[in-house]
């Protein structure tokens, strides 16, 4: 999709026009920064002098300065990213007409959605006098994101260079490339993978430059994704809300934008492809949201129903409003809860955000309460993916990286079937746990196969029901939604 995406953008005619009028700045910019890194050469070449000496001649002056040469060679590979990062302020008005044109074609509704929407409010933002008029493209983009992606390039270049610095450093530089593969890799593929990938770079050390510059574009992909959504986002959702959204999608943002980054790597030129990648983000837009729009359409049980493989589906636009509409219905509550538990899947603890926000009460994840597996929407994310997206939740219930049914299977993040006495026994031991606690009364956020099933009544989205613990019970299995 990323490739046809890019494809399509690229040859629609409106977006080739704004290309060409774009074209003279954007390439001006990308020669200006080229530039500045060529001269960056120049204090190399004593810097390798200067290790040379401090050194007494551990390091030759003309490996140092080689090395450092190689350094700024790799790393020019993000100068196009910090001259769209620079100019993007400047040309802001064509990314978003290229955007919303291609967003009309591909997703008529989230593109009327965005349109007629304000902007959220954004912490710290400035509003222009053409924010005030309610000018569309004028609304976006808020002070924050001129100045947050020239800072996180030069964020990227600077560890790269405290890095090839830790490379050259004597017997523990070749710890270098493993560790800073972990650090990278661990919440985007889990700490376990991303510590088998170190292993294997410290290992073969002739394979470590090839895993950091797969860190590398990772972290520019993520970066990129960040820019190309912000018009969507900027509209759709507040700023935490917003960042939750992409750290929950992370590896579908930096698989969709990384074969698009790399055309961004070619000298001088590649920087004119961001502006066919803001409007293909119009496709990246529609795949984050086809879940939704697929069970609107075609609801579970209907005969054309199949299961459209988005994992962990999120709260729909419909959702977040019914989670935000029930704080008043909570805020009534007597007894008030003293303890927030919800399923891990993210539905549901972005409705326990939603819905109690602020309260100060505990929080906790339990693996209990989670939804039957039947669909990829079923499939959780790993343990450690949620200690990174919720922090402000106790995951110590939450004792497996996987976590959701899957019998035992090399691969957990293939759909099956929860078996009905699996299912069964889960409910009773959640109904359990629940009596066993302490305190006097509890708030469960979970899911209408749960909750329907230990109530006996079926239940509806965002619907608030008060039951005593000891009137729960495993009821009939027939399924329901």
């Amino acid at each position: 999709m990323s490739v046809v995406g890019f494809y399509r953008a690229a040859t629609s005619p409106y977006v080739v026009d704004k290309l060409i009028k774009c074209a003279k700045p954007v390439v001006v910019a990308s020669v200006a920064i080229y530039f500045v890194a060529s001269v960056l050469v120049l204090p190399f070449e004593v810097l390798g002098t200067a290790l040379s000496v401090l050194t007494l001649g551990g390091f030759s002056s003309r490996s140092a300065s080689g090395g450092l040469r190689a350094w700024v060679t790799e790393t020019t590979s993000l100068v196009p990213l910090l001259a769209l990062s620079l100019l993007r302020s400047v040309i802001f008005k064509p990314l978003y007409k290229c955007f919303i044109h291609t967003l009309r074609a591909v997703n008529p509704g989230e593109a009327a959605r965005v349109e007629s929407a304000q902007p959220q409010p954004r912490r710290g933002s400035m509003v222009s006098k053409g924010d005030r008029r309610g000018s569309d493209a004028a609304q976006w983009p808020r002070m924050e994101h001129q100045f947050s992606g020239p800072y996180r390039v030069l964020l990227l270049l600077g560890m790269d260079l405290l890095l090839y610095v830790w490379r050259q450093v004597p017997f523990v530089g070749r710890l270098a490339s493993p560790v800073a593969l972990f650090a990278s890799g661990a919440r985007a593929v889990g700490p376990r993978r991303a510590l088998v990938l170190a292993v294997a770079a410290l290992a073969y050390a002739p394979a470590a430059p090839w895993a950091l510059g797969a860190v590398r574009l990772w972290r520019a992909s993520s970066l990129l994704g960040a820019q190309l959504l912000a018009p969507w986002l900027d509209k759709a959702l507040p700023a935490s809300e917003a960042a939750d959204l992409r750290m929950r999608n992370e590896c579908t943002i930096v698989a969709f934008i990384a074969p698009q980054a790399l055309l961004m790597r070619l000298p001088l030129v590649g920087p004119l492809a961001y502006i066919p990648m803001q409007a293909a983000a119009a496709y990246l837009v529609d795949l984050l949201t086809v879940m939704n729009v697929f069970l609107s359409q075609t609801p579970y049980g209907s005969p054309s129903f199949k299961d459209p493989l988005i994992f962990d589906a999120p709260l729909t636009d419909a959702g977040v409003l019914q989670a935000r509409a029930a704080r008043k219905l909570v805020a009534g509550l007597r007894p008030q809860p003293e303890l927030l538990v919800s399923s891990p899947l993210v539905r549901a603890l972005h409705t326990a955000d939603l819905a109690f926000p602020d309260s100060g009460m505990p929080r906790l994840m339990l693996p209990l309460a989670r939804e039957r597996l039947w669909l990829s929407s079923d499939v959780g994310q790993p343990r450690s993916a949620l200690a990174d997206a919720f922090p402000a939740w106790d995951i110590s219930h939450v004792e497996e990286e996987i976590w959701w049914y899957a019998d035992g299977r090399s691969d957990p993040m293939q759909p099956l079937l929860e078996p009905e006495g699996v299912f069964r026994d889960r409910l009773e031991a959640l109904r359990l746990w629940l009596l066993a606690r302490p305190e006097r009364c509890i708030a469960l956020v979970a899911h209408a196969g749960v909750l329907s099933h230990l109530t006996g009544a079926p239940i509806r989205n965002a619907e608030l029901r008060t039951v005593r613990a000891r009137d729960l019970a495993v009821r009939g299995m027939g399924w329901s939604n």
